[in-house]
């Protein structure tokens, strides 16, 4: 379903994606990145804790190599550039709950190095939206599977 909102000008290629939640009343978090390793392979990195980034636990996942392209027909499909920045809505207002945001980082036009757009799920966002973050998440998450797993390790943030 189309947001009905485009940006006029386009993006550069679709470089990292970023899904942040946490801020609920027991303080967990959950951290997915979604970017390329120093070798160019496309890595899922996934950050967990129970209580707000204290310790926290990280896995590392291989993604497909065309996984950004996957994650970008969805964000063309459903005009997700257009959700930056939108204004809160005021039926949606979260005072002690569970916070999430989304970060998609795109490479620059040569005008810019690159460029980002924060969709926050507390904004006033279009009709179709929550289907369109289902699918965006669903993309993402498809790669965190045991079959997958690169790396697997504990860390206390100090």
């Amino acid at each position: 379903m189309d947001s009905g909102l485009h940006r006029k000008t386009p993006y550069g290629p679709l470089t990292e994606v970023r899904r942040e939640s946490g801020g609920n009343r027991p303080g967990g978090s959950y951290r997915t990145i979604l970017r390329a390793d120093e070798t160019g392979a496309l890595r899922l990195t996934v950050y967990t804790s129970d209580i707000y980034y204290q310790p926290y636990t990280v896995c590392v996942y291989r993604a497909d190599e065309d996984a950004l392209a996957q994650l970008r027909a969805i964000i063309d499909r459903y005009g997700m550039t257009a959700w930056d920045d939108l204004p809160p809505d005021p039926d949606n207002v979260v005072l002690d709950g569970l916070t999430t945001d989304v970060t998609l980082v795109f490479g620059g036009d040569g005008a810019r190095k690159w460029e980002t757009v924060r969709i926050y799920y507390e904004s006033k966002l279009p009709e179709g939206a929550p289907g369109a973050l289902r699918a965006f998440t669903d993309c993402l998450d498809q790669w965190a599977t045991e079959e997958r797993l690169l790396l697997r390790r504990s860390e206390a943030r100090g």
